[in-house]
């Protein structure tokens, strides 16, 4: 086969991986799942490559295998939770809630019927009105996603040729072109960029918000274009995050096999499945991010109603809601290891570059642009750490003292940014929840460091027995982690409904700081286990066995306390977490409604002056921690930069 046909069928099988996974069709997974086999099998033939054929050939058969069992545990776990419910007890009573418990406890028929969102209604008939709701939300994320990686992807691969062929004017704009083609491309400012949505939402109703159809349709109009209609915004804002990372990690990827001398058609192979599997590694994410869309934009899905029966104690619903999810997850994952077993396979049978990869030295040194990057992630850690102390220092009020103004009042000399509707000093609130919100971040962090890292550790030494009983080994001792991920909405809203009404009242602020900290850390330890194997395959071969560790400690923990404070903002936005009368950055946001409600128009300038004031905290940390990790993942020299899409997974 001449090199020209060869060099098509890379950029049409890079073609394929991004349409397949972004479309849904299906049959990309069967052809990769094929592709894996063919190319192992038939390399076995040469015995010098027999052994990696095999884990190659492999791989895909024995990823599915494991996922099945953890997709099994998972289903035992959901009966042992609807057995648990139904049984009198503390551990009923824990996940049951307060207001239900009595009933279900005097023998009513655990979950076939609502007991308080719509008593006496069949689960049966939510779950059918819900679940399409969601699949088509997910389907519009996809599509949005797909739109907004091309576009991504473009603008940082011209800008990366520019920057070859040094037509940019001046070192600053060369050094400012590549940090935004390779670094900025991922701004963790999701929740800003909602708020900036919900902002044009209100001044220029271009798209319908609320709801999943019109109370009224229009006279020329469908049920299926006002869907649509419905569908572009909660599907824009939950596409945003997964998008700018997958187009991200596409982009390294591309810039990595280039430098390892790749011809360009190669490449595109990799581009597409690169982005392909790095998407479906954020299917947890995504999934969780169903619950805030939803909530946030009033749409009728299956997120909503999860929130609704934890919030109700609602048992039935609770458990029916969380039963989706694995399923969904474990497609999402099944998708995503056929796609890394079909780049695998395609690496192994291309590869080209691989004696460059291996003699170049790692740089002695941090580069110039490093050390900036470096320096400019400090200096943007100042920003919490100033504001922290001067809440602690000069904090004007008590920030949980109502009545020292008058409710909703506007910003002045005594209230800078205003009182909210129970007369509270909103400056104040907003010290404290940064105090709060960046301590649960810390726990957080160390905890799913300690037990992922660990974890991660056991993994990475056992698969670096070459060949298929190390990678066997080591994906045996993932599957509880595995079967973590795929339980994940379950084990984070079970946990914190527990902390939020084991007192046995309804009327409880919510859990300990300690316990929000906890049950973060441990949904994240399996993510950062995953995340510690792909980190160290990337390690600077040329560089010292302390080197290597202490600079994966470091990028990893640093890359935990990105995930966790973005978890952290959320489950408190949920009213999982933190509450009120406490403040958290979460549920600040969460009561912006209330604040605002004092103004007279959208166009009022207090508007400004709240955004501001309530998004640039969340904003700031976020973008801080994440230039942190990004900035320590150069300064210690690992090639590739594709452990970040896991802590999302």
């Amino acid at each position: 086969m001449t090199t020209s046909h060869k060099s098509d069928r890379s950029i049409l099988l890079g073609l394929v991986a991004f349409l397949g996974t972004f479309l849904f069709i299906p049959l990309w997974d069967v052809f990769a799942l094929v592709y894996s086999l063919l190319v192992g099998l038939k390399a076995r033939r040469d015995p010098d490559r027999r052994q990696e054929a095999l884990a190659v050939a492999i791989q895909p058969l024995r990823r599915l295998l494991f996922l099945g069992v953890a997709y099994a545990l998972a289903l035992v776990g959901f009966g042992v939770l609807r057995g648990v419910i139904a049984q009198p007890g503390p551990f009923g009573f824990l996940i049951t809630g307060a207001r239900n418990y009595p009933d279900l406890a005097t023998g009513q028929a655990c979950c076939d019927v609502s007991t308080a969102i719509a008593p006496e209604t069949p689960v049966s008939a939510f779950l059918a009105e819900r679940v399409p709701n969601t699949l088509r939300l997910l389907a519009a994320t996809s599509v949005m996603a797909l739109l907004l990686i091309g576009v991504l992807v473009t603008v940082a691969l011209l800008t990366h040729r520019l920057i070859q062929r040094r037509e940019t004017p001046g070192y600053l704009l060369h050094s400012l072109l590549r940090l935004s083609a390779f670094r900025l491309m991922v701004p963790p400012v999701t929740g800003i960029a909602m708020f900036v949505i919900l902002f044009f939402v209100l001044r220029f109703p271009l798209f319908p918000f609320g709801g999943a159809t019109s109370i009224v349709l229009p006279e020329s109009g469908s049920l299926f274009m006002d869907r649509v209609r419905h569908l572009i915004l909660p599907g824009l804002s939950l596409a945003l995050m997964p998008s700018l990372i997958a187009a991200q990690a596409g982009v390294r990827a591309w810039v990595d096999q280039e430098e390892r001398g790749d011809p360009g058609n190669t490449r595109w192979a990799i581009l597409g499945m690169e982005i392909a599997r790095t998407f479906y590694q954020q299917a947890g994410w995504i999934l969780g991010g169903v619950l805030v869309i939803e909530i946030l934009f009033g749409y009728p899905g299956i997120g909503n109603l999860l929130v609704n029966a934890v919030l109700e104690q609602d048992a039935p619903l609770l458990v029916a809601s969380l039963s989706v999810f694995p399923l969904w997850l474990l497609i999402a994952r099944a998708r995503m290891a056929l796609t890394g077993s079909a780049e695998r396979a395609f690496t192994f049978d291309h590869p080209i570059g691989e004696s460059i990869k291996q003699d170049a030295p790692a740089p002695s040194r941090p580069r110039p642009i490093d050390k900036i990057w470096l320096g400019v992630a400090l200096l943007l850690l100042l920003f919490p750490i100033v504001s922290i102390v001067r809440g602690v220092v000069a904090s004007p009020y008590d920030p949980r003292e109502t009545g020292v103004g008058d409710p909703y009042e506007g910003p002045s000399a005594e209230h800078v940014l205003g009182t909210d509707y129970l007369g509270r000093d909103v400056q104040s609130r907003i010290f404290e929840a940064q105090r709060v919100t960046l301590s649960i971040t810390l726990v957080s962090g160390l905890l799913a460091l300690a037990v992922g890292g660990l974890w991660g550790g056991v993994s990475t030494a056992l698969r670096r027995w070459r060949g298929v009983y190390g990678e066997s080994l080591a994906d045996l001792i993932r599957i509880p982690a595995e079967a973590a991920i795929v339980l994940h909405p379950a084990l984070v809203a079970l946990s914190f409904t527990v902390g939020r009404y084991s007192g046995g009242s309804t009327s409880v602020t919510g859990q300990s700081l300690a316990g929000v900290g906890m049950a973060i850390g441990l949904a994240l330890s399996p993510r950062v286990a995953w995340a510690v194997e792909a980190l160290w395959e990337n390690a600077p071969a040329g560089r010292s066995l302390s080197w290597r560790l202490g600079g994966t400690l470091l990028v990893i923990y640093a890359a935990a306390l990105f995930a966790a404070f973005q978890y952290s903002v959320l489950v408190s936005f949920l009213s999982f977490g933190v509450q009120t009368p406490i403040a958290s950055l979460g549920n600040l946001l969460v009561n912006y409604q209330e604040i605002l409600a004092g103004t007279k128009a959208v166009a009022d300038a207090r508007f400004y002056v709240l955004a501001t004031s309530l998004t640039a905290p969340a904003g700031i940390t976020a973008l801080a921690l994440y230039v942190l990790q990004d900035a320590l993942t150069d300064v210690f020299a690992f090639r590739r930069k594709n452990f970040l899409p896991r802590l999302f997974s």
